[in-house]
């Protein structure tokens, strides 16, 4: 299913869904988190070996970098401001 359909689908419809994919606790997920956990399912579904792999590193001056990788800081590191890591 994609995101469209899913918003066009009912709260009941979209529990069930839920329930056959083992998504815990659902019941307790707004509309928009549901959505995302199902489609978050369905992808795991289709490759169990690709994982998310990424981590938060908050430096000693306060800035932060967003990272792929828990080796080391690479070019596809994000820095992220203190204002931003406050909110």
């Amino acid at each position: 299913m994609n995101v469209a359909e899913l918003k066009s689908t009912s709260m009941v419809e979209l529990n069930d869904l839920a329930v056959t994919l083992n998504i815990g606790e659902h019941r307790n997920f707004a509309r928009q988190e549901l959505i995302f956990r199902i489609l978050q399912a369905e992808a795991l579904q289709k490759r169990p070996d690709v994982r998310p792999k990424a981590f938060w590193k908050i430096m000693p001056d306060g800035f932060g970098f967003f990272a792929l990788s828990h080796e080391q800081l690479s070019q596809r590191s994000r820095r992220i401001s203190m204002s931003l890591l406050r909110r």
